[in-house]
């Protein structure tokens, strides 16, 4: 990537920032909060807290929409096998591992829930568990651990790099190379005080705004790849 090319993007973002009373998407820090403040994989009533954890008045996009409803599958397995569900978390949750494995073991096991589930509900009107999509996934990351992931639309974020003048974007969701990817842009959104200043502002958490978040990154990278198509 070349560093010129993703600090004329930010200059793009910050004049956007200013031009805007609030973010049309300041919902995407609320809901991460909301599921920051409510995740606790030890309660008893599981399916209650990761029905809390997915709440919001404003959108419901990341976990539901046209032929999207990984929100209510992840709830029918919890039904269905809940110490199942609990262990795919657990270890899906658990940096000490790497994040190579952690992921497929937690689409596989997706995957094994679903056949079940299929099989003891033959009249389902649900096409998939919707964790196919790694995003999806690595949207839970995101969420859990927000200053080590940042949310990404794979071809987006792609064509956002090629724009940037990467020589060679990756053509598939390759989780290690995608992480540190984010945390290279990362790097020059935590460290332009301006455009902090800006979010903070913008997003209406004001005092309560953290640099560190990589949401922040997420949001500049799906401005840059709007900007793209402008």
């Amino acid at each position: 990537m070349q560093v010129p090319k993703i600090k004329a993007s930010i200059a793009e973002y910050k004049k956007y920032l200013s031009s805007q009373r609030l973010l049309d998407e300041a919902y995407w820090w609320k809901i991460q909060s909301n599921f920051q403040q409510s995740w606790d994989i030890e309660v008893t009533d599981f399916s209650k807290m990761f029905d809390s954890c997915f709440q919001s008045q404003v959108s419901r996009r990341f976990w539901k929409g046209h032929d999207f409803e990984p929100k209510v599958m992840m709830m029918k397995f919890i039904e269905l096998n809940k110490d199942m569900v609990y262990s795919l978390f657990k270890d899906l949750f658990n940096e000490e591992k790497s994040i190579d494995g952690r992921l497929p073991r937690f689409k596989a096991g997706c995957d094994s829930l679903y056949e079940y589930f299929k099989e003891t509900h033959p009249h389902n009107v649900l096409t998939s568990h919707y964790h196919h999509k790694t995003e999806t996934i690595w949207r839970y990351l995101a969420f859990r651990f927000p200053t080590e992931y940042a949310m990404v639309e794979f071809p987006s974020f792609t064509k956002t790099l090629q724009f940037w003048g990467a020589q060679k974007p990756p053509q598939e969701f390759d989780y290690e190379r995608i992480q540190k990817l984010c945390k290279t842009i990362h790097h020059f959104i935590k460290q332009d005080d301006e455009l902090n200043q800006l979010l903070a502002e913008k997003t209406g958490l004001k005092e309560n705004f953290d640099p560190t978040n990589m949401m922040n990154t997420a949001h500049f990278l799906y401005f840059s790849f709007q900007n793209l198509k402008n």
